[in-house]
């Protein structure tokens, strides 16, 4: 899914240190942490929150079923300039389906795979 990587693009491009996938009863936003504040990043669609979550789920080689458990995984992106960078991503439950949050490392340079 493309969207997922324009997510994860604009979140290293801005600095990020976390992505915040957060469903809620009537919306579905996508917050990055930067400099120790969450700040709005976008509001797609909420018909696609199921289709997002999963993709990031897939790729960390969590369980894409399972909703009622927490998870954790990783996986690795190449970004623009070659250099590999690893994610961490943490999976758990919530009363509107299911909050995702990917860790990036501070500086990608450092964090090669």
């Amino acid at each position: 899914m493309k969207l997922t990587f324009l997510i994860l693009k604009d979140a290293i491009e801005k600095g990020a240190s976390e992505i915040h996938y957060v469903p809620e009863e009537v919306r579905f936003r996508i917050e990055l942490l930067i400099d120790g504040e969450l700040k709005p990043a976008m509001e797609p669609p909420r018909k696609l929150r199921d289709a997002l979550t999963a993709r990031v789920k897939e790729m960390a080689g969590l369980d894409v079923e399972q909703r009622r458990a927490p998870q954790d995984g990783r996986f690795v992106i190449r970004i623009a300039d070659g250099d590999e960078v690893e994610l961490k991503v943490s999976v758990r439950p919530v009363p509107f389906g299911e909050q995702v949050i990917v860790r990036l490392p501070r500086d990608p340079n450092v964090a090669r795979a």
